[in-house]
């Protein structure tokens, strides 16, 4: 692919998105300093709430998700991103396994399993 193609070609539609948890792995994203600047440079971030107020609801690439997916509107927000996401991936202990949140189900068996700890 030549320069000239390379900057006609459209740029990836990106969002990072956040639920429940500490916002650890969307930080560790800003605080990549040089590399977020190629970041921002070679893709559309569509949403982004770290980095901007301005976010768009149209399709998208890639979706970065990070945070457990705690309430039903959480739920619903998460199934309308993978709907307009062609790929959607999960960063972070929270997003993939639940995270501490996760431990609390509405009965009291966490307090055995943190017993047996």
């Amino acid at each position: 692919m030549t320069t000239q193609e390379k900057k006609a070609a459209p740029k990836p539609k990106v969002g990072i998105y956040g639920f429940t948890g500490c916002a650890g792995d969307q930080l560790l994203i800003i605080h990549t300093e040089d590399e977020i600047l190629n970041l921002f440079g070679s893709t559309d971030i569509q949403s982004f709430v770290m980095a901007s107020s301005n976010p768009t609801e149209g399709e998208l690439d890639v979706a970065f998700v990070e945070g457990s997916v705690s309430t039903e509107e959480e739920e619903e927000h998460i199934l309308d991103i993978r709907k307009r996401a062609k790929i959607l991936v999960a960063m972070g202990n929270c997003a993939v396994a639940g995270g501490v949140q996760a431990m609390y189900t509405g009965d009291d068996k966490y307090k055995e399993r943190l017993q047996k700890v």
